[in-house]
This record gives structure tokens, C-alpha cells and sequence, in this order.
């Protein structure tokens, strides 16, 4: 269930900083985790990195 919760709110953030204006960004950051269908296990801490850059594009800081 939790895994369920939290690719939920990943979806959500993405797309947050999409109508925020930065869909390029926010795509290059999940391209960044998940660049194909085949490698898709990223690192927690690159998960956090991640969800943490998409906050910044949210809240106006990756402008």
C-alpha cells in the first residue's frame, strides 16, 4: 500500500510542476530515474533527490 501511496503523490508532484510551467524539467527528472522500461531501480536517495527537485520547480525555486 505504500508503494501504491507514494507513486500516487510522485504522479501528483509531476504533475504539480506541469502546471506550474516546468514540464520539461519535471520530465527530465523522471527520465532521469527511469530512462527506460528496462532500468527502472533507482536508489532511494535518488528517489528522494528527485522528489525533492520536483518540490523546488513546485514551490518556484527551479525557475
Amino acid at each position: 500500500m505504500k508503494m501504491i501511496r507514494n507513486g500516487y503523490q510522485d504522479y501528483e508532484y509531476l504533475r504539480l510542476a506541469d502546471k506550474a510551467g516546468h514540464a520539461a524539467q519535471a520530465r527530465a527528472v523522471a527520465n532521469g530515474l527511469y530512462p527506460s522500461m528496462h532500468v527502472a531501480a533507482p536508489s532511494p536517495a535518488a528517489i528522494e533527490n528527485a522528489r525533492i527537485r520536483l518540490a523546488a520547480l513546485i514551490g518556484g525555486a527551479g525557475s
